[in-house]
């Protein structure tokens, strides 16, 4: 869990824009499963991702809120907890009163040993936020061992923009140094 929860109607007061003790906080808020419905009325994410979502315990609602610089909110959906990584949406709230924006990501696909790109709205792989620097970093290991796969940070935008991408689509057992590490792929 990321920390205390604060109730529905504080919820609703940081996603309508932070107050001044809770101004400069990287995590904001942590849903429970109840408020997961109310954040799903107001986000619209589809039903699948809730069908997909299995909660590791009872309590736990699978949404975090993240203050970003700004007064801006990113909030993480998990739709899919998966064995070793999951599944998460995106959406970006802006100033009190302005319309959720749900984030589509250019995401990298391995098959058969090659990369293709494509836009996509759900993201799997370990996420890494950092609030501060307003990025999203998506570590993607298409097996347990975790020799193959794809490293991309993002900058949290109503357009996110690939800031790094690498990748080695090769399922070798050679770990290449890590995903920090793996081949650098030109960023368009």
């Amino acid at each position: 869990m990321h920390g205390k929860r604060p109730r529905l109607i504080e919820l609703a007061l940081f996603a309508a824009g932070c107050s001044a003790a809770c101004a400069g906080a990287q995590t904001v808020a942590d849903a429970d499963a109840g408020e997961r419905l109310q954040w799903r009325a107001q986000l619209g994410w589809p039903q699948a991702c809730d069908d997909a979502f299995v909660p590791p315990e009872p309590d736990y609602g699978g949404v975090v809120v993240y203050a970003l610089d700004g007064g801006a909110r990113l909030v993480e959906v998990s739709c899919a907890l998966g064995a070793y990584q999951g599944a998460h949406r995106y959406y970006l709230l802006g100033a009190p009163g302005s319309a959720p924006v749900a984030l589509r990501f250019r995401v990298l696909i391995a098959q058969r040993g090659a990369l293709r790109r494509e836009p996509a709205d759900e993201l799997w792989g370990d996420a890494e936020i950092d609030a501060a620097a307003a990025t999203l970093t998506i570590t993607n290991r298409y097996r347990a061992g975790g020799d193959c796969g794809t490293y991309v940070q993002y900058r949290i935008a109503a357009q996110p923009e690939v800031l790094v991408a690498r990748a080695k689509a090769a399922c070798d057992g050679k770990s290449g140094g890590g995903p920090e590490h793996w081949p650098a792929l030109q960023v368009d």
